[in-house]
């Protein structure tokens, strides 16, 4: 193992698990490796060089930084997040229940092929305050009409009540998009390739679908194979049966009506929201997002800090 090598997996080890430690969250030495970040390319270029677990095992050993507890990997000093991610990975099976028991209601509209948990909550990390955030991708054309019958049918059966005050476990709904644009890049806040959105790409490497129609995943995936010059090892999550809501659909027509339905109660702040020069809040026909308060651009800079202050 060359010098240059070794510096390369030390400093990936180091930013994953400081990026993970942002949400107070260690990882496994099975997490590390898949999530394990390059952004220097050194890894990516050649499949045989790619750091397997005796390696990672081993380097490690050698890193102060770096401390282990009970199986877990953390920054030096924070072995108190251990217990916490422990105590949130079981309010994350109850929401995993929720968010299951409105996929079987989503699964009912045939726009719908793709229903995936997102943010905190895919990665078991939820509090008690968290909502039960969902990713939405439609049949080709139809992501307005994946949105009305989704609001609907939760609507309907108080799976997503809503009140202006703010409710424990509440399905939020705020992006869809569909199949024909289901790679991500674009939407990255800094496009350029020295300056990577490191949120988003963890973001779709932890998403855990809970329904898909056919190859819909598979092709997720292929769309954002991308994200594989960041993190080798990423290969898409296998999901565990008891997080599947597996079964057939139903109901379609064309998109315009609902698109215009919406269009008409929809908020004055989100509409305006959606001419700002940036990808907080997008109302198109093949992208539905409504992130006002987008906080990607937060953690990428505090992981960037927290790396600069590693170095010295």
């Amino acid at each position: 193992m060359s010098s240059a090598y070794r510096q390369s997996l030390e400093k990936s080890i180091i930013q994953t698990v400081g990026y993970f430690d942002i949400f107070d969250y260690p990882l496994t030495l099975l997490e590390l490796q898949r999530f394990l970040l390059d952004e220097e390319g050194q890894f990516g270029r050649n499949w045989e060089v790619k750091p397997q677990l005796q390696i990672l095992l081993q380097k490690l050993k050698n890193i102060p930084l770096v401390e282990q507890a009970r199986g877990f990997y953390f920054i030096r000093g924070r072995r108190q997040i251990i217990l916490k991610r422990l105590s949130r990975y079981n309010i994350a099976e109850k929401k995993f229940k929720k968010a299951l028991q409105a996929g079987r209601l989503l699964k009912l509209a045939s726009s719908i092929k793709l229903i995936a948990v997102c943010n905190n909550l895919a990665f078991s990390n939820a509090s008690e305050e968290s909502d039960i955030d969902l990713f939405i991708v439609s049949a080709k054309n139809k992501v307005w009409q994946a949105r009305f019958w989704s609001l609907l049918l939760l609507t309907l059966f108080r799976k997503r009540v809503i009140l202006p005050e703010r409710i424990q476990d509440r399905i939020d709904l705020n992006f869809f998009v569909d199949e024909e644009k289901m790679n991500l890049r674009a939407l990255s806040i800094d496009s350029q390739e020295n300056n990577p959105d490191f949120y988003l790409i963890y973001w779709i490497a932890c998403l855990v679908p809970i329904y898909y129609q056919a190859d819909c995943w598979r092709n997720f995936i292929k769309n954002n194979s991308w994200i594989k010059n960041y993190l080798p090892n990423w290969y898409g999550y296998q999901t565990n049966l008891r997080r599947l809501s597996c079964s057939k659909f139903r109901l379609s027509i064309f998109d315009q009506p609902f698109k215009n339905i919406q269009l008409k109660i929809m908020p004055q702040a989100i509409k305006k929201a959606s001419k700002q020069p940036d990808s907080r809040v997008i109302i198109a026909d093949h992208i539905l997002k409504f992130h006002l308060n987008d906080r990607r651009r937060q953690y990428n800079e505090l992981f960037k800090k927290r790396w600069r202050l590693s170095k010295s």
